[in-house]
Parts: structure tokens; sequence; C-alpha cells
């Protein structure tokens, strides 16, 4: 991370790997300047991103319970779909 924002500010190429995680820091880091600490448990979930966390935070929950059961249904439902995302996609058998 230090060297791609190094890169960065000397103007140099970055990789496409380097331009995603600038990016993702700074979702990260504007998620957490706007929400505050409830931006650092949300980003700290297993498999809840930037996206996901800012669709969690923009629901603002009333009580500290709700946002903690929205915040487990997102690392819920990643553990349940992740395992299928790099299949390939079956295709439908039309005629036997």
């Amino acid at each position: 991370m230090r060297d791609a924002y190094a890169k960065r500010t000397r103007k140099l190429d970055l990789t496409d790997e380097e331009r995603k995680l600038l990016t993702r820091s700074k979702q990260v880091a504007d998620l957490v300047a706007v929400y505050g600490k409830r931006a650092v448990y949300a980003n700290s979930v297993y498999g809840v991103g930037p996206t996901t966390a800012s669709k969690i935070l923009a629901r603002m929950q009333d009580t500290e319970k709700e946002f903690l059961n929205d915040l487990f249904e997102a690392k819920l439902k990643y553990v349940t779909t992740r395992p299928y995302w790099n299949e390939p996609q079956a295709k439908p058998k039309l005629y036997s």
C-alpha cells in the first residue's frame, strides 16, 4: 500500500492491482471519515468490503444490535455464496 501511494505521489505508472488497492483504501478512508467507529467495525467483518459496508452503514440502524445483525447477515451471505463464485456456469440441457 505504501509503495503504491509513493508511486502515485511521484506520478509514476501504477499497475492495475495497485490502482485497485488505492481505490479500495480511499473508499475505506471515506467511510471511516463519515461513519467513524461503525465503519471500522463493518470493514473488519470477514467478507464485508467497502461496498457492502457502505450499503449496511447507509441503512442507519437505530440500535447497535440491528447494526451487528446486519453485519452478521452480510458475513453469512458471503460465506454461503463464495464457494460458487469461480465455478463456470453449468449449461442447462435442453434435450436429452
